[in-house]
């Protein structure tokens, strides 16, 4: 059978999600090699995680067992969670750290979304790839699973700028620090749990699914404004503070 329906259906719910990111970027957009590089590096990050498993071979069989509830819990931080938000952390790095292009904090939200969308894209071909009923999987993965990792990254981005844009000390550093990959992973958890504890029947499936993808939206434009606001408060202070100095 022809691959290609299920490779582009496989594709597609990560192309919309980027072209929606850039969309609410478009007054002031990042360069589209920068944007491509997020992906890659997404995609990247997926070998990062191979590579854990291939030199971590006890830790993740240990991790996969979903025999209980308790074991599905801890599958769902322990083999899914942490490392596949740790590896698309390291990425995000990687396509911030000398980006002289990434100078507001919006653009943090654009770049962990493009290399979250990268993972996701890459992910979501093999799932649909390995499935007869393929169809199904690409859109129930569509409607979920992307989303959800586009929602995590949302928030990694948006607490990465907060703790370039506006650094802090001590205590309140570190929990600057740490939120950046300790909430996507709180979300990535809960989420892994609720898909493999929860048995939905398929109405309501979708019903999550539609109030899923509002929640989803509703953080992005969230952030999106608290990011706005405190970028203005900073720029208040600082004429201010020249006012002052004047």
């Amino acid at each position: 059978m022809n691959e290609m329906p299920k490779i582009l259906s496989a594709v597609l719910p990560g192309f919309l999600l980027l072209a929606y990111i850039l969309w609410t970027d478009r007054k002031n957009p990042e360069p589209w090699l920068l944007i491509m590089k997020g992906v890659m590096c997404g995609i990247i990050s997926i070998g990062i995680l191979r590579l854990f498993w291939r030199y971590m071979p006890d830790y993740f069989a240990w991790a996969a067992v979903q025999d209980t509830i308790v074991e599905k819990v801890r599958s769902a931080f322990l083999h899914a969670a942490i490392p596949e938000e740790m590896a698309k952390l390291i990425m995000l790095w990687v396509v911030v750290s000398r980006n002289t292009f990434y100078d507001e904090p919006r653009d943090g939200i654009v770049y962990a979304v493009s290399v979250g969308l990268g993972f996701a894209t890459l992910e979501n071909i093999g799932y649909v790839l390995g499935y007869e009923n393929w169809g199904e999987v690409a859109l129930v993965r569509a409607v979920l699973s992307v989303p959800a990792h586009y929602l995590c990254a949302v928030l990694m981005g948006y607490y990465y700028a907060n703790a370039r844009f506006w650094p802090t000390r001590g205590v309140k550093r570190f929990w600057q620090l740490i939120r950046i990959i300790l909430i996507p992973v709180l979300i990535h958890g809960t989420f892994d749990c609720l898909a493999s504890v929860i048995h939905w029947n398929t109405t309501a499936l979708y019903v999550l699914a539609f109030f899923f993808l509002i929640l989803v939206g509703w953080i992005h434009h969230h952030c999106n404004q608290l990011s706005d606001k405190q970028s203005s408060d900073a720029m208040k202070r600082l004429q201010i503070e020249l006012q002052k100095g004047e």
